[in-house]
């Protein structure tokens, strides 16, 4: 083989260039009332739009008689949640208020409970949610 021809052999022709692409980010949609997901699975569990202020405000932080602190959000609705279990009414963190526990529909993880009396809510515990593409809110 004579020398130089391996070379030539590597050399190539290159392409004509392209266009060069525009600068800037692509454009995005945001989502006009974004999905909260189950930080576990990922499931869409409640939406923005339904937090609501229960006793004055949205989050509240509580500890159960095992001495356990939740961090927690009031939501009007949360259809990706399974509630499970009757209405309780020992320990509620809410006068006039029965509990039940709230678990993720698709994979099962505890993510707060249901409270049922004059106000109707679920109490998602915050760190437990997450918006699309972003951290745990708690």
């Amino acid at each position: 083989m004579p020398s130089g021809r391996g070379l030539r052999l590597l050399e190539s022709k290159k392409p004509p260039p392209r266009a060069a692409a525009k600068a800037g980010p692509a454009p995005t949609r945001a989502e006009p009332d974004p999905p909260l997901l189950c930080a576990h699975c990922l499931h869409p569990v409640t939406r923005e739009s339904e937090r609501i202020a229960v006793d004055g405000r949205h989050a509240h932080t509580r500890f159960n008689p095992a001495g356990v602190v939740f961090h927690f959000g009031a939501f009007a609705r949360a259809e990706g949640a399974r509630v499970e279990g009757p209405p309780v009414e020992e320990a509620s963190w809410f006068s006039g208020c029965a509990w039940a526990y709230a678990f993720c529909a698709m994979c099962g993880a505890h993510l707060g409970w249901h409270f049922r009396g004059a106000q109707d809510f679920f109490g998602l515990v915050l760190e437990r949610l997450r918006a699309p593409g972003g951290p745990g809110l708690g």
